[in-house]
């Protein structure tokens, strides 16, 4: 059962359902399931809702569950965006 929800999430969340993709992951979260890619697709839900620190979370939880994982990439890609500085910006 997992498995298909993590399907049609992950295709609801691909086809720009981002509520419907949540409560899929979140019903799943709430059934204590601690699967490393329920983290992941949250911390991409978080992503696509510009909520930097609710992503980065999700992808250090899927992280440690699964450190071979995407998570750690893309946690890698966040913490890169959220510490960019450009001197230009600041010194006209």
């Amino acid at each position: 059962m997992l498995n298909t929800d993590l399907l049609q999430a992950e295709e609801l969340l691909n086809a720009g359902h981002v509520d419907q993709s949540e409560c899929l992951v979140d019903a799943a979260l709430a059934q204590g399931k601690d699967v490393a890619h329920l983290y992941y697709l949250k911390g991409r839900i978080c992503m696509k809702r510009s909520d930097w620190s609710g992503s980065l979370e999700n992808f250090r939880r899927s992280a440690e569950l699964d450190p071979n994982g995407p998570a750690s990439d893309s946690c890698s890609m966040i913490e890169e965006i959220l510490n960019f500085y450009h001197k230009d910006m600041y010194n006209p």
